[in-house]
């Protein structure tokens, strides 16, 4: 008899916190609803993680927020993991729908409660239809495998020091922000309306990511950045970079005003640029070369190497 209590106790103990499995701690619908899901979270909206529950957490379901003004996840501790595992974060609005069904508020899908809260990550799922941004998250965060779409503000928020990759964020109102010395890579940027598609810090890496039908400017750098292998297309201008950066490789087309800007002492080389109003706009401590050009250039060093509509730019 005593055995057999002291197995039920050791039961309830160790399946009290969200059924933890392996130290990850499990979040659905139906515990955000009800009792909460673990320690330090109230029953209903949003699901909070303070930390002493543990550092890891993984979604056994959607999580279905009532309106564009209530977060999904709020984060109060840092070095928090989280694994949507294939599930999504979405208003209840907008579960089914197939078009857009953006709406501006004041909830966020995953927070941190403080700009303080650094090193949380979040991966693997999607966040739909908050009303501002999908994912507001400190210094030194990640994204990998997080899709955006239809929320009211950007799709990512990020700090310094953060790295994004193999993510999309599409039918914003806002596209991505990151801080300096960030890395966001392969991923995809879409539908931007009425906001910038991507803008990061100083000494940023933007590389291999695709932008496009951005109404304002597809990707703004910071200084000393490295934008390389990015690929725009029908934005309001293509890339605007500052001092200093590498701009190379890129290839873009069809947007509505500059192709590329850069600041003092950039090098802009292997760019392929074509039905712009002004194809490179460049300071004269900047130099540029072999880049194929489909427009006006205007500015800059001509370094040689450079066409402009099938000739040689003067």
């Amino acid at each position: 008899m005593r055995s057999t209590m002291a197995i039920a106790l050791w039961i309830f103990v160790f399946a009290s916190d969200a059924l933890a499995v392996d130290g990850v701690l499990e979040i659905n619908h139906a515990c955000a609803t009800s009792a909460g899901c673990f320690g330090g979270d109230a029953a209903g909206y949003p699901v909070t993680i303070d930390g002493s529950a543990g550092r890891s957490y993984r979604l056994t379901s959607d999580l279905v927020v009532p309106d564009q003004n209530t977060d999904g996840l709020v984060v109060s501790s840092p070095g928090v993991s989280i694994d949507l595992n294939g599930f999504q974060i979405i208003r209840s609005s907008c579960v089914g729908q197939t078009t857009s069904c953006l709406s501006i508020g004041s909830g966020v899908g995953v927070k941190v409660s403080a700009a303080s809260i650094h090193g949380v990550s979040v991966r693997h799922g999607s966040i739909v239809g908050m009303g501002s941004d999908a994912a507001t998250l400190g210094d030194q965060a990640e994204a990998r495998s997080l899709s955006t779409r239809w929320n009211g503000g950007n799709g990512i928020d990020a700090g310094s020091n953060a790295i994004v990759s193999h993510c999309s964020a599409s039918g914003n109102a806002l596209g991505i922000v990151l801080g300096d010395s960030s890395t966001i890579s392969d991923s995809v940027i879409s539908t931007t309306i009425p906001g910038t598609g991507l803008q990061v810090g100083d000494n940023a890496i933007v590389a291999r990511n695709t932008i496009e039908h951005s109404s304002s400017t597809g990707l703004i750098a910071g200084a000393n950045c490295f934008v390389v292998g990015n690929v725009l297309d029908s934005n309001g201008a293509g890339i605007g970079a500052g001092a200093s950066c590498t701009v190379s490789q890129n290839s873009l087309r069809n947007n509505n005003s500059d192709g590329i800007t850069a600041g003092a002492y950039s090098r802009v080389h292997g760019n392929s640029v074509q039905n712009c109003i002004t194809c490179l706009v460049l300071p004269a401590t900047a130099g540029y070369s072999d880049n194929t050009l489909s427009g006006n250039a205007s500015g800059g060093v001509n370094a040689g190497g450079n066409v402009c509509g099938g000739a040689i730019c003067p």
